[in-house]
């Protein structure tokens, strides 16, 4: 019997997907537990099924469901597509919040949001009394907001018994999770049901310039081969999508004859009805050019080529002024998570563009943001937040930064004028806050605006 009617209706569009077919026991456990560690694999239907599951047990009954995603692209994907699924209008049942874009009203009941929603709603709700149950997906990718979210749940939990959690991820360390919240039990959730190929290259690109030519001649290779589908590439950002495109129409696809192809680039800076592109089936065969912003969460369908450079842009630490970001090697886990991308709804094939050695030497997981990244905006949004300094060094994080960064952070926020000698928030600090950018700036734009 089906724990969630709506999805009754539309089962030949999720009964194929090994989630649907778990979610009495997901029920089950979300009920008899006040946290729960879901590591579903990618292609489970973790992201769309479990919320549907929870929206129609009525274990949150009288409050609402939210789901915390890291990327604003896959917060609003995934809102409209559960809502097809529940037969709702966006926005009546099932909605979306993203910075002020929103796709809600006060009846809404399962909420798609980004961490940085929710962190925001604590500053006049600290124990998110709305919420029944919150889901923070993919929480391998280990955000800041991600990190900080979790420790302040923590609290929450101790002193909100009817509070549900569910922590989900594709790729996470399950154990080290359900230990971080006292125990909690884990479902593990089977992923792909269609096989996928890995193909390794034969040697590893001496740097990113040689990485973006090699993807550049895989691309070529397979359109001129007689394997089938889509093709989506893995590029650590935009100026190296932006190269690649250049390198493929003056240089490689007119040189092979190669006519019938769309080029779409994806990433984060674009707008909305320029990302959609990439997703657009219907046309000419498909070359999806992506930063890691399709990495999680989001299915291209026809996709049945991941061709991965193996390089993520992430934010490192340099001091308390900055952090900077920097392209480096991607993380085992990030890796496996792009070669999920094919094989969602056929079968599928990798191209790995580095050896299989080379994949064997990378650490097994992406280290958490907030040990390489400034604490000056986190410190600031926690301090306007109502949360003394004293009780900020003491959260219990799982991979706390060390206790220098938070000093250093503090030192600095207060030459900016955002602390008083005393360490409190001032007026200043307070408009500094509004702003949601990075300190620094913040203080460069209301100086501006100060002086005309």
């Amino acid at each position: 019997m089906c724990v969630f009617p709506a999805l009754c209706r539309v089962a030949q569009l999720v009964s194929h997907l090994p989630f649907f077919h778990r979610a009495d026991e997901f029920v089950k456990l979300v009920r008899e537990n006040q946290v729960v560690i879901v590591a579903g694999e990618t292609g489970s239907g973790k992201s769309t099924i479990a919320p549907l599951a929870l929206l129609n047990s009525g274990l949150a009954s009288g409050g609402k469901i939210g789901v915390t995603e890291s990327r604003v692209v896959v917060t609003k994907r995934l809102a409209k597509w559960v809502s097809k699924l529940d037969g709702t209008y966006l926005g009546e049942v099932v909605g979306y919040q993203v910075g002020m874009d929103r796709q809600l009203d006060e009846l809404v009941r399962l909420v798609y949001e980004t961490e940085g929603i929710v962190l925001n709603q604590m500053l006049t709700s600290p124990k998110l009394g709305k919420y029944k149950i919150l889901v923070i997906d993919e929480v391998h990718e280990r955000t800041i907001n991600v990190d900080v979210l979790m420790a302040r749940l923590k609290k929450i939990l101790d002193v909100r018994g009817d509070l549900r959690v569910v922590i989900m991820s594709a790729t996470m360390d399950v154990h080290r999770f359900s230990e971080y919240f006292d125990g909690a039990p884990i479902m593990q959730v089977a992923g792909r049901t269609f096989p996928l190929e890995i193909r390794y290259a034969h040697g590893t690109p001496r740097d990113l310039e040689e990485s973006i030519e090699w993807c550049a001649d895989k691309v070529v290779e397979i359109l001129q081969g007689d394997e089938p589908g889509d093709i989506l590439c893995f590029l650590p950002d935009e100026n190296s999508i932006k190269t690649m495109i250049r390198l493929l129409e003056k240089d490689l696809l007119p040189k092979a004859g190669v006519e019938e192809v769309r080029l779409l680039p994806l990433y984060g800076q674009q707008s909305e009805e320029e990302q959609d592109l990439a997703f657009v089936e219907e046309g000419p065969r498909r070359v999806i050019l992506s930063t890691n912003i399709a990495e999680t969460g989001v299915t291209v369908e026809g996709v049945v080529h991941v061709v991965d450079t193996g390089f993520i842009k992430q934010t490192m630490y340099i001091s308390a002024k900055m952090s900077g970001l920097q392209i480096v090697e991607h993380s085992q886990t990030g890796v496996d998570q792009r070669a999920g991308r094919s094989a969602r709804t056929q079968p599928g094939i990798c191209h790995r563009l580095y050896t299989l050695r080379n994949y064997q030497s990378r650490v097994k997981f992406t280290e958490p943001e907030i040990r390489r990244s400034s604490l000056n905006q986190t410190l600031l949004d926690l301090r306007c937040g109502g949360i003394s300094f004293e009780e900020i060094v003491a959260l219990e994080f799982m991979d706390a930064p060390e206790l220098k960064q938070w000093h250093e952070a503090n030192q600095y926020l207060k030459i900016l004028g955002a602390f008083d000698h005393d360490g409190n928030v001032t007026e200043l600090g307070r408009k500094m806050h509004a702003l949601h950018v990075d300190p620094m700036i913040a203080k460069i734009i209301l100086e501006g605006v100060s002086r005309g």
